[in-house]
């Protein structure tokens, strides 16, 4: 693992790196690289100051992503997160245990690959409609992963479409 590293910072041109992501966890990988010793490979390059945060990113079942989360003292997490994907993968479960835990989440595929943008079904359409403030699907969606709350006492999810109020 080392030598990757060191070429990836050759390629980089630098001797560091801020945030280094393990790529694309699920079970399966996660035991194989804990086998090939990924965890003395993360904190001897976090010891000599090749990479300053460690994290990975998740791909897998919800049941595999708490385990992932204890098995290492990361520093932050990627996940797939977007109003469809509430209960898939990490989901909001996972999103709130890795925050538990201290960690950083970094959020992918919130337009999930801008299908969130393109086809809106009526009965969400109305639903947005029906909002005080009007926005475009795109800043719905975003809506929906930066704003849990406005401190109002009000939900802002609508269960119905992932929407806000």
């Amino acid at each position: 693992m080392d030598k990757y590293l060191n070429a990836q910072l050759e390629k980089l041109q630098t001797d560091h790196i801020d945030y280094y992501l393990v790529h694309a966890l699920v079970g399966d990988l996660w035991d194989k690289v804990e086998r090939l010793g990924i965890a003395d490979f993360l904190n001897k390059a976090k010891a000599d100051g090749r990479i300053r945060n460690a994290g990975f990113s998740f791909h897998g079942a919800g049941e595999d992503f708490a385990r992932i989360v204890d098995a290492y003292p990361w520093d932050f997490c990627q996940i797939q997160y977007n109003f469809l994907d509430e209960k898939n993968q990490a989901g909001t479960k996972g999103v709130e245990y890795a925050a538990k835990k201290g960690l950083g989440v970094v959020i992918m595929e919130p337009l999930r690959g801008g299908n969130l943008t393109r086809n809106v079904p009526a009965a969400v359409q109305a639903i947005w409609d029906e909002a005080e403030t009007k926005r475009t699907p795109a800043e719905w969606a975003l809506c929906w992963i930066l704003e849990p709350s406005r401190g109002n006492g009000r939900p802002l999810r609508d269960e119905r479409a992932g929407a806000h109020r």
